[in-house]
């Protein structure tokens, strides 16, 4: 795809893998962030638009639908149309992380002051407000069914919590954190890579004595990427390596 790596921050894909929205950086601090949405087949541009606080859009995601885009942008969550590229709705809270629900129908801003708001996708009206975390929300992630919700911290926890009830599961200590794709697991680096029974938190494996920096299943949850290795989840045996990645480098945790 043409362009893809000037000045490059951000890539997402939306959920049936048709299309990628791409965030570039302005090398000039004072102009705003470009978002640009892709065919990721063709690698045509579909459409282009400007953020509206310079250098600041800091997390993205599709909704299932692929109409709609959610972006943290600045202080706010803005809506945006996938295929226009036009505003629809401004969710004021310090955004720092959003998610849809794999049904669409909920979303759910992570905060600078440690809560997440769950909102009604389709009014955009506040629903419920989740608090516990001290630190600010890194990455929020919910699992493929939408049973479960992982919220990771910059107090250096993890929470797991029952989307549909809200009321929280786990908490988890670690340096990075990954949640399968199927709800079952949470994988925690540490000393090594441990594996959690995501609701009950009970210990299943480890191994690896490395300090990990970075975690993502894929699609899967048969393969985890450790830093750039891949391995069985099962055996812990090492599968192919790829590339030395960061926590802020992960874009799939599908």
């Amino acid at each position: 795809i043409r362009e893809l790596d000037t000045n490059l921050t951000s890539l997402s894909f939306n959920p049936d893998g048709t299309k990628i929205v791409s965030v570039h950086s302005n090398q000039s601090l004072r102009q705003p962030s470009e978002v640009k949405v892709w065919d990721f087949k063709s690698g045509q541009l579909l459409n282009k638009t400007q953020g509206g606080v310079p250098n600041k859009i800091q997390d993205l995601a599709f909704n299932a639908n692929n109409k709609n885009i959610l972006i943290a942008e600045g202080d706010n969550g803005i809506i945006r149309d996938s295929r226009t590229g036009l505003i629809l709705q401004t969710l004021n809270r310090k955004v720092t992380t959003v998610a849809f629900s794999p049904d669409a129908r909920t979303l759910v801003t992570g905060n600078q002051d440690g809560t997440m708001q769950t909102w009604d996708a389709i009014t955009y009206s506040p629903q419920n407000t989740l608090s516990g975390h001290t630190g600010s929300i890194r990455r929020i992630t919910f699992s493929r069914d939408g049973r479960l919700l992982m919220s990771i911290s910059q107090d250096g926890t993890a929470r797991v919590w029952d989307a549909k009830s809200w009321r929280p599961l786990q908490i988890i200590s670690g340096n990075s954190f990954a949640l399968s794709p199927d709800g079952s697991i949470v994988a925690v680096a540490r000393e090594g890579i441990y594996f959690l029974e995501a609701e009950s938190g009970t210990p299943l494996r480890k191994f690896s004595d490395n300090r990990t920096k970075a975690l993502a299943f894929l699609y899967n949850s048969q393969i985890i990427l450790a830093d750039g290795i891949a391995y069985d989840v099962a055996t812990g045996s090492t599968l192919y390596r790829t590339f030395s990645i960061s926590p802020e480098d992960v874009i799939f945790s599908l």
